[in-house]
């Protein structure tokens, strides 16, 4: 007996293992999997499964289920069904696998996926194993094609049409090689395609078509470079497919060269933009971690120190407000460079935001060497930066982490420094400080500011602001966004950049949101109750909101407390927000789409956004961010990048706001892309609700809906 349970729980523990490292094979395999047991109940689906169809287990409980939504016509899912019943019985009279056979698989976002099916009979379980070819037939059928509409499509494309021998030289060039590489076709004629190339692309392309060539099959996309008659080096992207006679002898290929230069500068500028600052050229916040990441494992290896200086430009918000948005990004240039010239060739200079910059500091052994380099960037304060003949004089506090003494790692140096930074502008601003544990970021002063920023909303020192958004083409107003502005007693009118930080880290921003979003209701009805037509107004909500699982409900009682259609109010996120893919986050942007809330996306381009991610998202409107409007008239990569997102975001069937229009150039060359709206001091500044209502009664009748 007791050898019968030992054996039995050997079994049993082998029985474990078996499962456990065919479940890790099955979540690790590439393509989609799904096991049923002998009730037709679906057990199991892998990961790349739900990626591929975007059905979970929950959707197909079982094979009728699976049927039903896969396969939505019935008479093609009859055809299915009995083909698999055959394969099936077939596999298990012949002890075999279950033989592929292609199906057209309706996935659950609408699209059609075909599909390779085949599997295995376990017992009485059905292992299936699902292949998309889709892209593969795709291919085919795009070569099958262009064979036949070949002698069309040499007169009507307006890409470079070739034919080569079986040795790889021209033998026949269309006219739009003369557009392409600046040659005449019959130039070309007679060379391979490698005379035309840099000689390093050359080489690479050889051994490519030299395989091509002796697998005597199709290629497609292939992207290579090449050179202009002029010089300049040309990105193409050549697909081909070869030709044979009458005896199966290969007689070499015919295809197209398709010029990608500007698409392939396009995503490099995309590239660029994701790790760099846009308006400075500077590396933005995430190439700064990584590269403080990297510099700190080299400084361990060496054993050596560094220094993270955390920068913050004082009151630059009344540069803004004093001479425009348009000058201070002037300045905030002037500064960058500065900064790079006061460091050491190996140092880094980053804007990670507003007029925020970090520098890293390698090869610093003792802070006495941190000290030099800061005294050095305090003294580039000194003199005067020049704006529009204006003299304008700055500080600068700086807050100093250092490692390893500060912090392991980047995240917790970042961190320090910040909190050094803080405690610098706690002693006054204009000087640098270092972090050590014994400063706290909450200095008396910085309480204070807490503690009346707890009383402002009770004693009524907060104040809406609302902001006018125009058709472009018909001049009307579409709606408005409201910006919250703090009436301080003794400070006077703060911008939401000067008080909402301290807000969101405290907390104290749940209270102001909800008090933003009461006001805004209210407001919007009393307007409507007066007869003026306003489509919706926008309200910004913090990234904490979206993180509390009551938001839906508070944002509901107070439209039903104000008596406000859901249509009525917007709600605005920030691209980083939107593509957090967090449960509270995304439950949260459903529901309130569900309530009828419009949704839109701020500060569109500054983010990290995946489209195939956005197009998910119940969003109603983009918001260009101001920096791609502010340089539009001279700058031909922010023309093509604002010309893009407006593109793409018809293409999804989203309205388009560009935000910070200051001029009359800005409004045409948007209005010339297409772009629906805008936002900005050329028509109003926020203004108050009373002022506001000035607005809509001069535009009566010209609102829309």
């Amino acid at each position: 007996m007791g050898i019968d349970i030992a054996d039995r729980k050997r079994t049993d523990e082998a029985l474990r293992k078996s499962e456990e490292h065919f479940r890790r094979l099955t979540e690790q395999s590439p393509v989609p999997i799904a096991i049923s047991n002998e009730r037709g109940e679906i057990e199991y689906v892998n990961e790349q499964f739900v990626r591929t169809f975007g059905y979970t287990r929950d959707d197909i409980p079982n094979i009728d289920a699976w049927f039903v939504l896969a396969y939505p016509d019935p008479e093609y899912r009859r055809e299915v069904q009995e083909r698999w019943e055959r394969s099936v019985e077939t596999a298990i009279r012949s002890h075999s696998v279950i033989s592929p056979h292609e199906y057209r698989v309706s996935c659950k976002d609408g699209t059609i996926r075909t599909v390779e099916i085949f599997g295995s009979i376990i017992g009485a379980w059905e292992q299936v194993i699902f292949n998309d070819v889709t892209d593969r037939k795709r291919a085919e059928e795009t070569i099958k094609e262009s064979r036949e509409r070949f002698k069309n499509l040499v007169e009507a494309s307006s890409d470079w049409v070739w034919e080569v021998d079986e040795h790889g030289a021209y033998t026949y060039a269309s006219s739009k090689v003369r557009d392409i590489l600046g040659y005449e076709p019959e130039e070309v004629l007679g060379k391979p395609p490698f005379d035309f190339m840099p000689p390093e692309e050359a080489e690479r392309c050889f051994s490519i078509f030299k395989e091509i060539i002796e697998s005597q099959k199709p290629f497609s996309l292939l992207e290579n470079i090449n050179v202009h008659k002029n010089g300049r080096r040309v990105v193409l992207e050549t697909s081909g497919v070869p030709f044979f006679d009458n005896t199966g002898t290969l007689k070499g290929y015919r295809g197209i060269d398709r010029d990608i230069t500007d698409r392939k500068s396009a995503e490099e500028t995309i590239r660029y933009q994701a790790y760099h600052d846009l308006l400075t050229g500077l590396p933005n916040r995430a190439l700064f971690a990584d590269l403080l990441h990297h510099e700190i494992l080299e400084m361990h290896r060496l054993g050596k120190g560094l220094a993270v200086l955390f920068l913050d430009v004082d009151q630059f918000k009344n540069i803004n407000d004093s001479f425009g948005h348009s000058a201070g990004d002037r300045l905030i240039r002037q500064i960058a460079s500065e900064l790079k010239n006061s460091i050491r060739e190996f140092d880094t200079v980053a804007r990670i935001g507003g007029d925020e910059f970090t520098l890293l500091l390698p090869l610093m052994n003792r802070p006495e060497d941190a000290s030099r380099i800061a005294d050095k960037v305090m003294q580039t304060f000194n003199k005067p930066f020049i704006i529009d003949h204006h003299e304008i004089r700055l500080t600068a506090s700086i807050g100093i982490s250092l490692y390893p003494e500060d912090g392991p790692d980047a995240e917790s140096l970042l961190k320090n420094a910040d909190i050094a930074l803080h405690f610098a502008k706690d002693q006054g601003r204009d000087n640098y400080q270092f972090y050590n544990s014994s400063i706290s970021h909450r200095t008396l002063e910085r309480i204070i500011f807490e503690n009346r920023l707890r009383q402002a909303v009770e004693r009524g020192e907060m104040v809406v602001h609302y902001q006018p958004q125009r058709n472009i083409k018909t001049g009307k107003i579409t709606g408005a966004e409201a910006l919250v502005r703090w009436n301080h007693p003794d400070l006077g009118t703060l911008e939401p950049a000067q008080f909402i930080p301290l807000a969101e880290e405290t907390g104290l921003i749940i209270e102001i949101d909800q008090w933003v979003l009461s006001t805004v209701c209210n407001q919007v009805k009393t307007w409507e109750s007066a007869g003026h037509a306003l489509p919706f107004v926008t309200a910004n909500l913090s990234a904490r909101q979206f993180q509390q699982s009551a938001l839906a409900g508070m944002i509901g009682n107070i439209l039903e407390k104000t008596g406000l259609m859901p249509g009525n109010l917007g709600i605005e996120i920030t691209e980083t927000l939107a593509m957090r893919d967090t449960e509270l986050t995304s439950r949260n942007l459903d529901l309130l789409n569900a309530m009828g809330v419009r949704l839109l996306i701020d500060d569109f381009g500054t983010g990290y956004s995946s489209l195939s991610y956005i197009k998910k998202l119940p969003i109603h409107k983009l918001k260009i961010d101001k920096s791609f409007i502010t340089d539009l008239a001279g700058d031909k990569d922010d023309q093509a990048i604002t010309n893009a997102i407006v593109a793409m975001a018809h293409i999804l069937k989203l309205k388009v706001v560009a935000e910070g229009v200051e001029t009359k150039e800005q409004e045409s060359l948007l209005e010339s892309q297409n772009c629906d709206e805008m936002q900005g001091f050329l028509f109003s500044k926020p203004v108050r609700a009373e002022e506001f209502e000035k607005l809509l009664v001069s535009f009566a009748g010209r609102s829309e809906t």
